[in-house]
């Protein structure tokens, strides 16, 4: 009862929780590339002190990959992870690229509608984008990990005069 009660709350925030399968829209290779670059992102974020809140959380704004608390302990970080496998490192279209204006867009929704839903409105709330590659070249496979800090920062809501 107290699990429904609580579904229901988070549905008209606009916060539901995707499948714990994996990435929510995507089926077959690209569900598993997904998954795998997700795993990789939170061993490369824990790795560097970030503690993960969550992941795949789905709002009606669109998914966050993960929800971080970075090293500082007060920011809340909403991670968007974009994986790719390549045959070779040269003339490689990087992950990173996918996200255009769209989506950088929606990432801010997304991280707006989180930070309401979860009280953080005293919080630092940014977007990071994590890209992993895995190449593979030859008899060699290597994985590279850069994570872009900062791509959006959420703006505190305006106090409202009592």
């Amino acid at each position: 009862m107290v699990r429904s009660l609580a579904r229901k709350i988070l549905s008209r925030l606009g916060v539901v929780r995707a499948n714990k399968g994996g990435p929510s829209r995507r089926t077959g290779h690209a569900a598993e590339i997904g998954a795998w670059g997700e795993r990789e992102a939170e061993r490369a974020l824990r790795s560097k002190g970030f503690t993960v809140v969550d992941r795949n959380v789905v709002t009606a704004a669109g998914e966050a990959d993960l929800v971080c608390r970075a090293p500082d302990g007060k920011t809340m970080v909403i991670v968007e992870v974009k994986a790719r496998i390549v045959a070779h490192e040269r003339g490689v279209y990087r992950p990173e690229r996918a996200v255009d204006r769209n989506k950088v867009r929606r990432l801010r929704s997304v991280a707006r509608l989180l930070r309401a839903a979860n009280g953080w409105k005293d919080r630092p709330v940014r977007v990071d984008i994590v890209a992993i590659e895995r190449i593979d070249g030859g008899r060699e496979r290597r994985v590279v990990v850069r994570h872009h800090e900062g791509i959006v920062r959420v703006a505190p809501e305006p106090q409202r005069a009592s």
